[in-house]
């Protein structure tokens, strides 16, 4: 049995035999108890923490180095005007006498874009939304076009994007302005988030016409100043923000079927008494 010098006293006997291997002789009294780890400085502890610490970032300092060169992306980023980039163009002005509730062509109204995060949503709030009259084939939108209101029925509207989900169904009206990405300029995935993001909405709410109901114009949209990246970190941005945007869809959709599920559920146990009796089955359906 070894021996040590007496150092810190433990509270309880019960932790002597618990932290050491050797048995204790402290006999009930632990304010006598002979054996204690040996207490080592607080500063030769503190000395050799950082001497490890910086032993293991010498060790590895290189090679971050070479990987952060390696890594290292540089984001340039040029002044435009956005009319040197995009073409924006009014819709068509539709006459109500061709409104109709059945039919084949749908006209944008400004109920079709999402205030809650952007992008496009069927507009249920009218019956009238289908178009009868004569409509030339340039105002019929393709799935992918890039769409913004032009004017803001509700605040912050402006600004706002969506794509056209689907080809050869969609009318461009005149509330509502279509943005055409130049080739080689700007990818279409980036401009759809540039469009919308706070440094375009601030130029366009400060643009805008100050009357109750405010409008802009193509010309405006145009005219907002941007700082711009090449095309390839152009795709790299707008593939990530696509991403998140997908999977926010995705979770949205799932908490809409769960909602849906526990309606039901409240639906069947609390309004119809059909929940489970002891046996398992519907208590009021099986009586």
């Amino acid at each position: 049995m070894i021996r040590w010098r007496q150092g810190r006293t433990r509270e309880r006997c019960q932790e002597c035999r618990a932290r050491s291997s050797y048995t204790t002789l402290c006999h009930g009294k632990p304010d006598k108890c002979e054996i204690s780890t040996p207490k080592i400085p607080r500063i030769v502890c503190k000395i050799a923490f950082y001497l490890s610490l910086a032993g293991t970032v010498f060790l590895f300092l290189p090679k971050i180095v070479y990987l952060c060169r390696k890594k290292k992306v540089r984001m340039e980023l040029k002044k435009y005007k956005l009319g040197d980039l995009v073409e924006v163009t009014r819709g068509m002005s539709l006459s109500g006498q061709f409104y109709s509730e059945t039919g084949t062509l749908i006209r944008l109204t400004l109920g079709n874009f999402n205030m809650n995060g952007g992008g496009f949503k069927e507009n249920t709030s009218k019956t009238d939304l289908y178009f009868t009259g004569p409509v030339k084939e340039e105002y019929i939108l393709q799935e992918g076009d890039i769409i913004t209101p032009l004017t803001e029925q509700s605040l912050g509207l402006l600004g706002t994007t969506a794509k056209i989900p689907e080809s050869g169904k969609y009318i461009h009206s005149q509330d509502v302005a279509l943005v055409k990405c130049k080739e080689g300029l700007i990818v279409p995935n980036f401009c759809y988030y540039l469009i919308s993001s706070n440094l375009v909405r601030q130029q366009l709410s400060a643009a805008a016409q100050q009357t109750k109901i405010r409008h802009t114009s193509p010309d405006k949209i145009k005219d907002c100043t941007v700082w711009v990246s090449n095309l390839e970190n152009q795709k790299k941005i707008g593939r990530i923000l696509t991403d998140i945007d997908s999977k926010i869809a995705i979770n949205r959709a799932i908490n809409d079927n769960l909602e849906a599920m526990a309606k039901q559920l409240y639906d069947y146990w609390f309004v119809q008494f059909d929940f489970p009796n002891e046996e398992g089955k519907p208590y009021k359906s099986s009586g």
